[in-house]
């Protein structure tokens, strides 16, 4: 599983591979990515239990990020971020099917750099 992050402001993107979908996953990549990049003022994502949880919405109050969700029957209002995910998912798969047995992480990072 992957985590796709964009910046609304730059459009930069950070694909980050993550074992489960749940919210301390989730907030152990949103951590090593700020303290790269700095902390955000605000973070759009889906409904996705992993982003509603308690314990992301603590993560989020504690550093100062407003977190706002896209409507559920309305991804398109994070236009930016899904746009993102799908051309991800269709390079990933580009590129598995090109290099054959070559593994997924050998094959994202030719594919993120």
């Amino acid at each position: 599983m992957f985590l796709v992050i964009t910046d609304a402001f730059s459009k930069s993107v950070e694909v980050c591979e993550v074992t489960r979908a749940d919210s301390q996953s989730t907030i152990e990549v949103v951590r090593e990515v700020c303290s790269r990049f700095g902390l955000p003022k605000t973070i759009v994502s889906d409904n996705g239990s992993q982003f509603t949880s308690a314990e992301f919405q603590k993560y989020c109050k504690l550093n100062g990020i407003c977190h706002v969700t896209s409507p559920v029957n309305h991804p398109s209002s994070n236009g930016a971020a899904e746009n993102a995910v799908k051309s991800f998912k269709l390079g990933l798969k580009k590129a598995l099917l090109d290099k054959g047995q070559e593994s997924i992480k050998a094959v994202l990072t030719r594919y993120l750099f």
